[in-house]
């Protein structure tokens, strides 16, 4: 009888033994695919944003990170300087304006940052919906819908219509868009049937587009690419200029050019510094090619996704889809690391050694 109940205090103690252990590995396991989740190990990098002082990055399964500074609530009420990658949306399809502004996969327009009203966003805040893209520069916004219309809202100046709106709001008179932008010196629109309009932003009438070129296939960091393959650079209108084909530039043919995320361009393999075209057309280009350049990695950039000017500091992305951290001329200086959500803060603390007056 004593030995039975040994017996049977082993056999219960093996049991409660091995559920515990089983519970214990079960929580293991799942903490270890939460950390792999949030460390990215699951998720490509399908976009990301590399300022002097901030990054975004946004995963193939719809997570938006950010890193950095956090002026105005940008990014929505979660500090003044975010100092790990930290999840501020998900289900994102696409991000625009440094992540102050996303469309999520159900086509909805949510954003933070600046109120047109006044004040700010605590969190992201969902204007519109059946939204195809957007552009937004200081105050204000513009947006195409997916069945080709106009929206805008914020100050007049900056929302590329000249009329305040407080809220997202149709455009009348507009249809067929395919693409906007707004900068500094102009806003534009491109429509499906290739017609790029342009618009001052201090001169021009409410409402008011000028049309300045045919056969636009696509708008691409500042260019207009025709579906022959010509590129333009947008130059806008500076002052009181009336928008006119010479806001426009021609520079070259897309198939010896690579447009950078940086707005640079390559030129047959060749960072550009500058362009010139002489008395009967033709162009040539200047390369990089001061002593702090001369070491441009040319060859190995696959896309320039940083450059600081003065510093002579970059950090791109290689042929072997991996990023490189590279002070220019300076072989000790280099450090190639993979494209993931793991290493965007290691990107982030190269950013604050790149640029110690922001910090």
């Amino acid at each position: 009888m004593k030995k039975k109940f040994i017996l049977m205090f082993i056999l219960i103690f093996i049991i409660i033994g091995g559920l515990f252990l089983t519970f214990i590995l079960t929580r293991n396991t799942e903490s270890e695919n939460l950390d792999s989740q949030k460390s990215g190990n699951k998720s490509d990098i399908i976009q990301s944003y590399i300022d002097d002082d901030a990054i975004v990055m946004l995963t193939s399964e719809g997570d938006l990170y950010v890193i950095g500074k956090n002026p105005d609530n940008c990014w929505g009420d979660i500090g003044n300087v975010v100092k790990k990658p930290t999840l501020v949306a998900k289900n994102v399809k696409v991000f625009f304006s440094g992540g102050s502004a996303y469309i999520d996969n159900d086509d909805n327009l949510y954003v933070a940052g600046l109120k047109p009203t006044g004040g700010v966003y605590d969190k992201y805040e969902k204007i519109g919906s059946n939204i195809k893209t957007i552009s937004s520069y200081m105050l204000g916004l513009l947006a195409v819908s997916n069945d080709g219309y106009l929206y805008s809202v914020g100050h007049k100046t900056y929302n590329g219509i000249g009329v305040k709106y407080t809220e997202l709001t149709k455009v009348e008179g507009f249809s067929n868009v395919k693409d906007v932008r707004i900068s500094l010196t102009y806003s534009l629109y491109l429509t499906e049937n290739g017609e790029l309009y342009l618009r001052n932003p201090v001169d021009s009438k409410p409402k008011e587009y000028t049309k300045v070129l045919d056969n636009v296939e696509k708008i691409k960091s500042g260019y207009a690419i025709t579906n022959d393959g010509k590129v333009y650079r947008i130059l806008g209108c500076h002052g009181y200029e009336k928008p006119s084909t010479d806001s426009i530039k021609l520079i070259g043919e897309e198939k010896n050019m690579q447009i950078l995320s940086t707005s640079n361009f390559k030129v047959n393999g060749k960072i550009c510094a500058s362009i010139n075209t002489d008395e009967s057309g033709k162009i040539t280009y200047e390369p990089l090619n001061s002593i702090k350049y001369e070491k441009f990695p040319n060859d190995d950039i696959k896309d320039l996704m940083y450059m600081s000017v003065s510093k002579g500091n970059v950090i791109y992305l290689n042929n072997n889809n991996n990023i490189v951290i590279d002070v220019i001329g300076d072989e000790n200086e280099k450090t190639e690391i993979k494209y993931s959500l793991d290493n965007m803060k290691k990107i982030y603390d190269n950013l604050k050694i790149f640029n110690t007056q922001n910090y």
